[in-house]
């Protein structure tokens, strides 16, 4: 969408020099003014997938150079479980994209959504809760106290809403109704 994606700003004559943030900002300034021309109580979320300047290190610097940049009527919308560190078998690594078993917000996202917040910003986060990269074969995966603690998570901090799935788990799974119920309520209400 923008010559920062991929990194390959470099090779365009007319953003080599810009800052990738401004390029971000440059999208969602020209989307927000369409979108409510169409419709001014429509809602824009930007979604920080990716943003990066050339690599996926320092990401919280960059999200807060784009976030400064942002129109104030727009959503920031991030991935709640980006850059979680891990540590399964002996072996440190940090969650990129989504994860159930990796129960989010990670640090810098929680820094990130605090930032947005600061700057008057509502915040939405992207989070599986059918289903995630990690057994996308299956119509939802059945761990509804971990999803319910990352809601419960997200609730905490101040997030205004969510995005359930992206490409997998939309299946109208058993972890949705945590949105209104808790897994005890949900387990009385359904086996008692």
């Amino acid at each position: 969408t923008h010559c920062n994606a991929q990194h390959k700003k470099n090779q365009c004559p007319l953003c080599a020099d810009r800052d990738g943030a401004d390029l971000i900002a440059d999208v969602a300034i020209a989307a927000e003014r369409g979108i409510h021309r169409a419709s001014p109580d429509a809602q824009l979320l930007m979604s920080d997938w990716a943003w990066s300047e050339v690599n996926f290190d320092h990401q919280t610097i960059f999200r807060k150079k784009v976030i400064d940049r942002l129109p104030k009527d727009v959503w920031y919308l991030c991935i709640s479980e980006w850059g979680k560190e891990i540590h399964i078998g002996g072996v440190r690594n940090d969650v990129f994209d989504y994860s159930i078993s990796q129960i989010g917000p990670s640090d810098e996202v929680r820094e990130a959504i605090r930032y947005a917040r600061e700057k008057g910003l509502k915040v939405a986060a992207k989070i599986q809760a059918n289903n995630s990269w990690e057994l996308s074969g299956v119509p939802y995966i059945p761990v509804p106290y971990l999803v319910e603690e990352h809601i419960t998570n997200l609730k905490n901090i101040g997030v205004d809403g969510l995005m359930m799935s992206w490409t997998h788990g939309g299946y109208p799974g058993g972890n949705l109704a945590l949105l209104h119920s808790t897994t005890d309520q949900l387990v009385h209400e359904n086996f008692h």
